[in-house]
């Protein structure tokens, strides 16, 4: 008798079902099936999703699946994907595991599906997988079979009796569907606990487009990237390249940029189909759902490196917009007052923090997170200097001046090249390096700081009046916000008491947020809403009767 390789059918899918450990991610497997299904009969999808304590149900009205259908194809692991075999199309689903998603955060999963008139009810739970034995199938339990139905062609799937949440995370849920689904949701319908969800892509002020230069597109192919800068801080789930493959999402990325000023502001999107056709033995990604492409693939490594260099150009392009608004006399008047208010803060922030050590002393030699030299219970101190960055410059070529396709080029066929001139191009290694010298002068200059910063930025009149940058510890504050508009505009100047205590007042309740969320998130003091609510108060009194002190020396007249 051959040797032969075995499997625990079982044992199998609860392992791959363990990827999917939220319903955010339940809830995509599900709804991205539907959504596939109306690929065969070309037709957009309405899916609604209801999300509540005691199970989850996802409603389409796709074309279905027949008795023989949820047999074949829904409960076979890893099979081929038919949308795929049929039409030529390609759907998200590639590794035929998606569908035992339930079971990641579940114990029940029941699918009722009417296809043609016909309508199946089948259901199968962890105890069913738990109990399998060896590599034979597993048998589903048939609640009801071709019975005869004048409903339309649709699939709803119940998921029920949770074993790992603590409580139904809607928002999150929305959150992941959003990025997942991104421009999908033009075209399809999805509700979730009735609202239906659309993707709204962040305002923004300018738009740079960039091509693969002659050898780097015959690796990834023709493609377009599309950076562009927002006009405030984008929130984290759509911050940063959204690298999809036949329209789907494969990750949302800064190519390792991540913490460097104003990448805050920037996003976009690259189709490259080559990601999905890659037949490589390291594959481009895989049946996790991480949404995040295998860095050991090497089409990935040159996508990725070029993605680094375009954002790179652009972030210089801020930076250096951001500095020269700097030298501005207005924005020398601004800053004066920032250092003002970081002094008040970081005053405070020094007597707060040593009182927290006094009642909490074990966190004085917490390693885990903070570090065994470090007495900040916030961040680990660092060097905070938002200008003081290693970039490459604009001058390299690789940032256009908000370069579009021209449509005769496109007509003709011919290459769409990027701008840049590689002739004498150096690595990023090698700049890093020449510059290393002059880096580490630089850095010897700054003071070691672990405090916070304070600076003044237009945001747009829609953006928060105030933001924070966790990895800077910097509190922005938005100039554009109607209510320090006013100011400005009733005064025709930033040197009057009103705009000094507005804005004050804008930064000491950011840092009031800023402190309580750490807390929390530590588990020190605070356990509830209301101890939130007391410390958040507390924090702005002290603050403000702080700075009243401070300013009653220095204060100037009201300016008419």
């Amino acid at each position: 008798m051959a040797i032969t390789v075995k499997t625990h059918v079982g044992r199998d899918v609860l392992q791959n079902a363990d990827y999917f450990n939220n319903i955010g991610k339940v809830v995509i497997e599900y709804v991205t099936n539907a959504l596939d299904a109306g690929i065969l009969s070309n037709q957009a999808v309405k899916c609604e999703v209801s999300i509540k304590r005691n199970g989850i149900v996802i409603k389409d009205n796709a074309c279905g699946m027949t008795y023989n259908e949820l047999n074949n194809n829904f409960f076979t692991m890893h099979g081929e994907n038919v949308f795929r075999k049929r039409t030529g199309v390609k759907p998200r689903g590639r590794f035929g595991t998606g569908k035992i998603a339930a079971f990641g955060i579940a114990n029940k999963l029941r699918v009722e599906s009417i296809k043609d008139n016909l309508k199946n009810i089948v259901e199968l739970t962890r105890k069913d997988l738990e109990e399998a034995t060896g590599s034979e199938p597993i048998p589903v339990t048939e609640i009801e079979i071709n019975k005869t139905t004048k409903h339309v062609n649709g699939t709803i799937i119940k998921i029920s009796d949770f074993h790992t949440l603590k409580r139904a995370d809607t928002h999150g849920a929305v959150s992941e569907l959003k990025r997942a689904l991104h421009k999908y949701l033009e075209k399809h319908i999805v509700i979730v606990n009735g609202q239906r969800i659309l993707f709204e892509e962040p305002s923004y002020k300018e738009v740079y487009s960039f091509f693969p230069y002659p050898f780097l597109e015959k690796i990834i192919g023709r493609c377009e990237l599309k950076i562009k800068i927002a006009k405030s801080p984008v929130e984290e789930n759509l911050n940063g390249i959204f690298i999809t493959a036949n329209g789907w999402l494969l990750e949302t990325t800064l190519a390792d940029l991540e913490g460097k000023p104003f990448t805050d502001l920037l996003f976009g999107e690259v189709e490259i189909p080559m990601l999905e056709e890659d037949t490589g033995k390291v594959r481009s990604y895989d049946n996790t759902r991480t949404l995040r492409l295998n860095r050991n693939n090497e089409l990935v490594r040159n996508i990725i490196d070029w993605l680094k260099e375009c954002l790179e150009s652009v972030r210089t392009k801020i930076a250096e917009e951001h500095k020269n608004l700097k030298e501005s006399e207005e924005m020398q008047k601004l800053q004066e007052e920032a250092k003002r208010i970081e002094e008040i803060l970081n005053e405070d922030y020094d007597e707060y923090r040593n009182e927290l050590i006094k009642a909490n002393p074990n966190y004085g030699n917490d390693t885990s997170t903070l570090g065994p030299q470090s007495k900040d219970l916030i961040l680990e101190p660092g060097f905070i200097d938002g200008n003081s960055v290693s970039v490459l410059t604009s001058d390299n070529g690789i940032l256009g001046k908000n370069q579009e396709i021209s449509e005769d080029k496109r007509d003709r066929g011919e290459p769409l090249e990027s701008t840049k001139d590689f002739s004498n191009y150096e690595s990023e290694d090698e700049v890093n390096d020449n510059n290393f010298n002059k880096d580490e002068q630089e850095r010897k200059k700054r003071k070691k700081t672990g405090g916070f910063k304070i600076d003044f930025r237009h945001h747009s009149e829609n953006a928060m009046r105030s933001s924070y940058n966790e990895n800077e510890r910097l509190i922005i504050i938005n100039l554009d916000h109607p209510q320090v508009e006013a100011i400005m505009e009733e005064y025709g100047s930033i040197e009057n008491r009103l705009f000094r205590v507005v804005t004050n007042e804008i930064a000491f309740t950011e840092y009031a947020l800023v402190i309580v969320n750490e807390l929390a998130k530590r588990g020190i003091s605070i356990h509830d809403a209301f101890d939130a609510l007391v410390e958040s108060r507390n924090i702005i009194d002290r603050v403000s009767r702080r700075a009243a002190i401070v300013y009653g020396r220095t204060e100037p007249p009201i300016t008419a």
